[in-house]
């Protein structure tokens, strides 16, 4: 809802429509009024005067991000794309065709700069930042250690945000130096926009904005959305210039540059981005599909029936009780908590009525609460005030939340239980929604939205077992705990009262009957009719794996490999470390030097291998991870790389083609994690990003490939037969759809051999995340995979036969 321009606010004006979520919006200075906008839908628009000038289509995915590019040696004027397709497409705008499609990175593209040069600057999800001059790769940035989620051209540099657990920025020159890096924000860095050559404004998932100057100085602190903020832009204005930002709040704020909130604008939907025309006006990109435009010009804003409308819009919205952080609906108070002022404009206020619940916003121009949305249950229906459970397609839920992701036409529900694996709920939202263009790329997103937003709830101690196996063992022990029951049962053989899945077989036999009974009974083909539940409950129970298949499921063979030699070659390290010294920027080796004479025993040197890694050229960093390769036999050394944040990151392939070496060597590395207790719980720590590094499957070399299936194959290890803390349980499905990638990719024998007893590893051993693993599998469609694989050997032809029967049998 927006108040009079009387007041000098803005209000609505018009909006343009796309057919799934807006991405990007930028203004076209080509054209009065001229907007660019790119979606979901996998298309930009070129809009003027509120028209659609012309659609520009062929990415094959997602379009995430837009940029214009004035007319150069390329030719006229040009709009650049990129998005989740990997590529980054320059359009004639006449012609509504590519002219130049550039292959330079290996993961999504999901934002975009213009340097005054004219150069071009793309970043996503592969870390990396990469110069584009006249069409042509000019350099590759390296120094993120997560996604890049945004880039600024500032002055005549260059500053990117990273995101999730990166969190700061980083200034590089228009060549590509490092200048400066810029840390506050305590989570992922989501925006950044120009206020002058010398001063920068951030916003970040922490919900704040921060106003830079390029020296590193911390100018000023905007707070006041309440949900991560997307996307900010700088207004120039008579009185010395406003911000605007955007939130997942669903709220528009505009700023000054002291730090004020002066005014607040709400929407129907999350909102993603926001841009400033020369005009005055602003422009947000939304995800239920509209790009809308707000003015304060009196000559521009909407008739009063297009206003109401817009504002009934707003006041209409359905805003889910499960995504306010654990209201208590019972004590809210009554509409009389209305007469209260409120203290700063966009403040929020939920009151009762005798319908159910309402959520107002105060309007400070206008002095008065207005009404943005109805606080319900379920699909729609009024919250029930007293009820602690809500109803989605006829099941109670702990949680019902409304996610906005890609559809166009508002949120998905999303239902959680308390206890329930992130990831398999995660994965259930994914089938329930596939035909809406919900993919398995949502999938870690969605996981940490819930643990986010469920305070990381832990799981329930039978979390490996199906509900139904649960239900049975809590029955064979009363008031005790799901692994109690299983463990009582084994050590006396006490009495199993089958649930409800299981009284067949009482009924046919006896009343009740003991595990070895039921265990013999299966197996002699009696007549016990055991429904799979309750097999599954008894083989688990006397600790046996169960396969629906009278053969013997074959015990993969997986076994941890230490990628090392035993004795360091220390003269030619330290040669070569010197001989690459000469023209790097300078570090006193002498501490590395010592380090490697002591063979390894003495300090890790962290400071001077943590400037080389940061300072010195990509390909030339490869000595350093080499030297964390031998040092992470040595629990000391372990300790020194997990409280480094630069010795950890070392850990992870890079995606430079410029460091082939320095990746085989962070592979290697990293498996030889799996040494000691200490280097395994490091390896738990960075398992996420270690193992969805999917472009190795790809885009790797042969030698690359086969050292992240040992890496793979080491995982596997430690989840089916370690003692893994319950909080990294959920964990062990990202292993399984790696490995589910590898392979579909992999053509070498000896890589597939590993890739296939991994698998069995996971999902046949009897262990704390069988289950966890057999919910990974269903969600990549494992078993479709197994009809293209050319099968290395007899032993992984029986254990694909046996995963085949384990994974069918689960679905039944």
């Amino acid at each position: 809802m927006t108040s009079p321009c009387e007041a000098g606010n803005f209000r609505f004006s018009y909006e343009l429509k796309h057919d799934a979520d807006v991405r990007c919006v930028i203004p076209y200075p080509g054209l009065p009024g001229g907007i660019v906008s790119a979606s979901y839908d996998n298309s930009a628009r070129l809009w003027a005067a509120g028209e659609q000038v012309t659609s520009l289509v062929g990415h094959t995915r997602w379009v995430a991000a837009v940029a214009y590019l004035p007319p150069s040696k390329l030719g006229p004027a040009m709009i650049a794309t990129s998005g989740w397709d990997m590529n980054v497409v320059l359009w004639d705008l006449d012609t509504a065709q590519p002219v130049w499609i550039l292959d330079g990175h290996t993961d999504k593209v999901t934002c975009m700069a213009v340097l005054p040069s004219g150069d071009l600057v793309t970043a996503g999800y592969d870390n990396n930042i990469v110069i584009w001059r006249n069409a042509q790769k000019f350099k590759t940035l390296i120094g993120h250690q997560a996604p890049v989620a945004c880039v600024a051209a500032i002055g005549d540099s260059i500053v990117s945000g990273g995101a999730h657990g990166d969190c700061s920025l980083i200034r590089w020159s228009s060549n590509g130096d490092k200048l400066h890096q810029y840390k506050s924000h305590t989570s992922g860095v989501r925006g950044v926009c120009m206020v002058s050559d010398t001063e920068f404004v951030s916003c970040s998932n922490d919900t704040t904005l921060i106003m830079w100057h390029i020296n590193g100085s911390q100018l000023q602190v905007f707070a006041g959305h309440i949900n991560q903020v997307y996307s900010v832009a700088y207004l120039p204005t008579e009185a010395g210039g406003e911000l605007v930002s955007v939130s997942e709040d669903r709220t528009c704020k505009i700023w000054n540059l002291e730090g004020a909130c002066i005014q607040t604008i709400s929407m129907p939907s999350f909102l993603f981005s926001v841009c400033c025309l020369d005009n005055g006006d602003i422009v947000v990109g939304c995800t239920d599909a509209a790009v809308r435009v707000f003015t304060r010009d009196p000559e521009r804003v909407a008739c009063e029936e297009t206003l109401k409308i817009f504002d009934e819009t707003v006041a209409s919205q359905k805003i889910n009780k499960g995504t306010m952080g654990g209201l208590d609906m019972a004590t809210l108070p009554g509409p009389e908590a209305l007469l209260e002022n409120g203290t700063k404009d966009g403040q929020q206020k939920i009151i009762k009525t005798s319908s159910g619940a309402e959520v107002h916003c105060w309007n400070k121009a206008l002095s008065k609460w207005e009404k943005i949305g109805d606080v319900v249950d379920g699909e729609g229906s009024p919250a029930d005030l007293g009820s602690a459970k809500q109803i989605y397609k006829g099941k109670e839920w702990d949680y019902l939340f409304d996610v906005d992701l890609n559809d166009g036409k508002g949120a998905f529900k999303l239902p959680y239980n308390k206890g329930e694996n992130p990831y398999a709920a995660a994965q259930r939202f994914i089938y329930d929604n596939m035909e809406a263009g919900i993919t398995q790329d949502h999938l870690n997103q969605i996981a940490d939205f819930i643990t986010t937003n469920t305070g990381g709830a832990p799981m329930d101690d039978g979390a490996a077992f199906s509900d139904y196996a649960k239900e049975a063992a809590a029955q064979g022990g009363a008031g005790m705990s799901n692994r109690e029951a299983l463990k009582k049962l084994e050590e006396d053989n006490a009495s199993v009262a089958f649930s409800e899945y299981a009284k067949e077989a009482a009924e046919q036999g006896k009343k009740t009957m003991s595990v070895d009974e039921a265990m013999k009974n299966m197996g002699d083909g009696s007549g016990v009719a055991f429904s799979k539940f309750a097999q599954e409950a008894a083989a688990l129970s006397s600790g046996q794996s169960l396969s629906s298949s009278s053969a013997a499921v074959p015990e993969p063979t997986v076994s941890i490999e230490y990628q090392t030699t035993n004795k360091l070659n220390s003269a030619g390290l330290l040669r070569k470390l010197n001989q690459l010294a000469a023209s790097e920027p300078s570090v006193d080796l002498s501490a590395i030097d010592a380090f490697v004479q002591s063979e390894l025993t003495g300090d890790l040197p962290v400071e001077q291998l943590s400037f080389i890694l940061e300072k010195w050229s990509v390909g030339n960093r490869f000595p350093v991870v080499d030297i964390i390769r031998q040092a992470l036999r040595n629990p000391k050394h372990v300790k020194a790389v997990a409280s480094s944040p630069t010795l950890s990151a070392a850990l992870i392939p890079v995606g430079n083609e410029e460091a082939a070496t320095q990746e085989s060597l962070a592979l290697k590395a990293a498996s030889n994690l799996f040494v000691t207790p200490e280097g395994c719980e490091l390896a738990l720590s960075i398992v996420d990003t270690l193992v969805m590094t999917l472009r190795i499957w790809r885009k790797g070399t042969p030698a690359l490939r086969s050292a992240f299936a040992v890496l793979l194959s080491n995982y596997s290890k430690l989840f089916a037969q370690g003692s893994i803390p319950a909080d990294a349980h959920p964990k062990a499905s990202l292993c399984v759809q790696s490995l589910s990638e590898g392979l579909l990719c992999e053509k070498d024998p000896d890589t597939l051999v590993r890739i296939i007893q991994s698998l069995g590893a996971l999902i046949l051993s009897p262990s704390q995340v069988r289950h966890t693993c057999m919910e990974g599998a269903k969600s990549c469609f494992l078993v479709d995979s197994f009809k293209l694989v050319r099968v290395p050997n007899a032993e992984c032809s029986k254990i694909l036969d046996s995963l085949t029967a384990v994974l069918k049998e689960d679905e039944d």
